[in-house]
């Protein structure tokens, strides 16, 4: 028997903000993880990608499911 893979979430722009917020406040990715009910690994992405998500919200563009690429 395989081990069965877990189903990807698509996290939107207003939680990974909330998620940001979070880390700024002095907690760790893993309370964080265990808040946003997301992967640490999730959380560590939204932590490098923290200038991004900043200016996606700054030219006020959609908080629905926005993906960031690279």
């Amino acid at each position: 028997m395989e081990p069965k893979k877990k189903k990807q979430k698509v996290v939107d722009l207003n939680t990974k903000l909330a998620i940001v917020k979070h880390l700024d406040e002095g907690h760790s990715i893993r309370a964080t993880a265990d808040k946003f009910n997301v992967s640490k690994g999730t959380v560590h992405v939204a932590k490098e990608n923290k200038d991004l998500i900043l200016k996606e919200v700054e030219s006020n563009r959609s908080l629905s499911k926005a993906r960031i690429v690279k």
